[in-house]
């Protein structure tokens, strides 16, 4: 038992240096003012070290620890905490007598000269061989009325004060009543049937004998009184023998009763009920170690402090900026490998890469339909433009070129597009290794800044480096036509069969010509639609075949042949729109020849962007910044000018860790005890 207390008493003072919501085994003393809840402490004690007085005395709660120790040494310690710099105050005496004293001064500290009440605890242990090993909590008395200069709220506040205190499922409630005073008008009672209902965490103490709940565990005690503490010739040994005195006259219940037997029956309840809260009490002190130990790390370790990085480097803070660039930069790679957790649902890093390149990039160029907003009208006007002045006989490479030009810069912009999203996942894998160095970012803010954007200006570097080389890549594709590409050949086959025909065309067109005879040919022409005043669908119409393409006749211009201009300068004839070049034969046969070889030479040139452009994107940004990026960093700050500035820790973080630091150690002792106190 004595070994138990020890421990216990131990854990308790640990537990209140630092302070925590664990709800910790105790036994509280509950009473109205005048009930003697401090008679019935001291007659525990057997010696008078409380402040006594009328109305409100105790006015902070008092947590006293009682440490039965062998031999005729005294020993006392009053311990309150006044805060700010002044602090923990300790008080160590060997006197008794000087306990009460000692009360007074911290209750007038805490609490101020009036009679408030505060809800911050006096902490008094009593060490002696006359003492049980017990903790109790003796609280300010319950009141109905303010009186002298006292709040209009005491009631409340000392009503919400002891509250605090009772509620605690893991606290004993020693409930004080005189026996003169009606059990159905207890205030301690009422409010311990209140928190709990059923009594099985509380205790009756009766100071004035008389009828008695006798469903409830009551224990009857006689104190010392107000005379017999005046006189400083009362002693223990008087008050044992008046007590004892008057329960010899009730014989069948002497047995029940008594200073002693409360001792001695707080004593067992107490020890028992500290075993039954073991698992709640073990559980809430390592939660307590967990969160210190986590909240200690987020903060990161003083990095200015050589003895605390663990190296014998001269520049310690150096060593630290390359420690937390080389952790920042592992993950990065990380992410982008596949070797580190994402922690997240979601598709990320080097993966989503990978599905950029292979699914949304690709659809998209995919999706490309060569020529597709190209008419065959606008295909020949290319063609007639790429002659100049002069009519060609075959097709034209530069009518071709232009054509694919227009049609590869929409294949250009889809790969720039694959560019940016690639930049965009860059950023957000930085953002996401920036998160593995959380507790610089806390520490000292502007480094953790200072790394995000190097590594945001080196991706805008590689960023236009590699728009430039994908640019190139795409582009290149126009500076030499690769005729000879086997993907290629077919689309040439093609072409050679339909040159043969226009060259079978033009030999029976030449012999015809020969014969003088004029052969209509094929035109093409919309006719006007007059609800919308565009041209319609087209319509056939017969035209000589040496009239040119576009020309008007001499009796045309005159108004003549059925045709005329209307005042916008659009021809029209016999109502239908000549604003499109008139095609012959030869005309259509050239242009779906050359739309043919577009469309075959862009599918060619996709399929090599399609493969080239992820590797560009690779080589040139993703690669350089897994590769480079380190590199970077380190050069831009590892020298004194660049770190020293970014190092400077704010004295709020450099108390927070000291104050966690203090509790952790605090914790981790406690969590020892704990583990002693359940095998003691």
């Amino acid at each position: 038992m004595e070994q138990f207390s020890e421990i216990f008493n131990k854990l308790q003072s640990v537990i209140q240096v630092v302070g925590t919501d664990i709800s910790f085994p105790q036994i509280v003393v509950v009473g109205s003012q005048s009930d003697g809840k401090s008679s019935v402490l001291e007659s525990i004690v057997k010696n008078g070290f409380l402040p006594r007085g009328t109305g409100i005395v105790t006015r902070t709660p008092i947590i006293l620890q009682l440490k039965n120790v062998p031999g005729d040494d005294r020993y006392a310690e009053v311990t309150y905490d006044l805060g700010g710099r002044e602090g923990m105050v300790v008080r160590q005496l060997t006197d008794f007598n000087e306990v009460a004293f000692e009360i007074q001064t911290a209750t007038a500290k805490l609490a101020g000269t009036s009679l408030n009440i505060v809800n911050k605890p006096i902490t008094v242990v009593l060490r002696s061989s006359d003492v049980p090993d017990l903790t109790l909590v003796d609280l300010p008395g319950l009141v109905e009325n303010p009186a002298g200069d006292q709040p209009k709220d005491i009631k409340r506040q000392v009503g919400t004060l002891v509250r605090e205190y009772v509620e605690n499922k893991n606290a004993i409630i020693l409930a004080v009543h005189q026996a003169t005073t009606d059990l159905a008008n207890s205030k301690s009672l009422n409010l311990a049937r209140e928190v709990d209902p059923e009594g099985k965490r509380t205790i009756c103490v009766v100071t004035k004998l008389d009828l008695v709940e006798p469903v409830m565990r009551v224990i009857g005690v006689i104190n010392r009184s107000q005379t017999n503490s005046d006189n400083p010739r009362w002693t223990n040994a008087d008050q044992t023998r008046e007590e004892e005195a008057f329960f010899r006259k009730y014989k069948k219940i002497a047995f029940d009763h008594g200073t002693k037997v409360l001792s001695d029956y707080l004593s067992m309840v107490f020890r028992e009920h500290i075993r039954k809260c073991m698992p709640q009490l073990k559980n809430g002190v390592d939660e307590l170690v967990a969160d210190n130990q986590a909240a200690l790390e987020a903060l990161g370790k003083s990095i200015a402090d050589e003895e605390e990085t663990g190296t014998t480097e001269p520049d310690p803070q150096r060593v630290a900026v390359i420690n937390v660039i080389n952790d920042f930069c592992r993950f990065l790679r990380g992410s982008l490998e596949g070797n580190v957790d994402q922690g997240s649902k979601e598709v990320r890093g080097g993966a989503k890469l990978e599905d950029l390149f292979n699914n949304t990039y690709w659809d998209a160029l995919g999706a490309i339909v060569a020529l597709d907003n190209v008419s065959e009208v606008d295909t020949w006007t290319t063609i007639r433009n790429s002659w100049g002045a002069e009519r060609q006989m075959f097709l034209s490479i530069k009518a071709f070129n232009i054509l694919v030009r227009k049609e590869m810069e929409r294949m250009l912009e889809e790969s720039l597009r694959c560019v940016g999203l690639a930049h965009q996942e860059m950023l957000t894998i930085r953002d996401f290794a920036g998160k593995t160095i959380e507790n610089i970012r806390v520490q000292f803010p502007n480094l953790h800044a200072r790394i995000m954007d190097i590594v945001a200006s080196y991706l805008e570097v590689k960023l236009k480096e590699t728009r430039s080389m994908v640019e190139n890549c795409v582009l290149m594709q126009l500076d030499y036509v690769n005729v000879k590409h086997p993907d290629f050949t077919l689309a040439q086959q093609h072409a050679a069969k339909r040159f043969s025909e226009v060259a079978a065309l033009l030999e029976a067109a030449n012999k015809e010509g020969s014969d003088g005879a004029t052969k209509p040919v094929m035109t093409l022409q919309r006719p006007l639609n007059t609800a919308t005043g565009r041209a319609s669908s087209p319509m056939p119409t017969r035209q000589p075949a040496n009239r040119l393409a576009g020309s008007d006749s001499e009796s045309e211009q005159e108004g003549g042949g059925g045709s005329k201009k209307d005042a916008s300068g659009t021809r029209k004839t016999n109502g239908y729109m000549s604003s499109q070049p008139t095609l012959t034969k030869k005309d259509k046969l050239d242009c779906e020849i050359t739309m043919e070889l577009v469309r075959r030479y862009f599918d060619v040139i996709r399929s090599i962007v399609r493969d080239s452009v992820p590797k560009v994107i690779m080589r040139f940004m993703v690669n350089e910044v897994k590769n480079k990026v380190e590199g970077e960093l380190l050069s831009k700050l590892t020298t004194r000018e660049a770190y020293a500035p970014l190092l400077k820790e704010s004295e709020t973080i450099a108390t927070k860790r000291r104050e966690l630091k203090e509790k952790l150690d605090a914790y981790q002792q406690a969590a020892v005890l704990v583990r002693e106190l359940g095998t003691a």
